[in-house]
């Protein structure tokens, strides 16, 4: 396995939590974990529109608002207070990850239908690339 204790988990806490394979394989669907992703019109790890919620990632967040920590705190605060159902879902963790992850792609990155349908199998994916170290 892969060691992820300088993002300040185990490399057990990664394998064998659903809630955090379903954002980290919709965040590589997004960006590939690229914090300065920009397609033109949304910029980031969760391709934020820029007229809206990439605004509001740069108030709450004004002087790491491009670094890959700053961008995942924003997606927390945002889970937490704007779209509470979908974080309380989440945090009871019911469902498999490729569930909570499609979850996660409606209600919160809601590209449409059918770019979730494309990105179901992601976190059972980023799954399998942590325990096999990442490779």
């Amino acid at each position: 396995t892969v060691d992820t204790s300088s993002i300040g988990l185990s490399s057990s806490q990664v394998q064998n939590d659903p809630l955090l394979m379903a954002k980290l394989g919709n965040i590589q669907a997004e960006s590939s974990f690229n914090p300065a992703a920009d397609n033109g019109s949304h910029g980031g790890i969760c391709q934020w529109g820029y007229t809206g919620r990439y605004l509001n990632l740069k108030s709450f967040r004004p002087y790491d608002y491009t670094t890959l920590e700053g961008q995942v705190l924003f997606m927390i605060h945002e889970l937490g207070s704007s779209y509470s159902s979908l974080d309380e879902k989440l945090r009871n963790g019911v469902g498999t990850a490729n569930d909570l992850g499609d979850a996660v792609c409606m209600k919160y990155e809601a590209p449409g239908r059918k770019y979730c349908n494309d990105r179901y199998e992601n976190p059972e994916k980023v799954l399998s690339y942590v325990q096999n170290g990442c490779n």
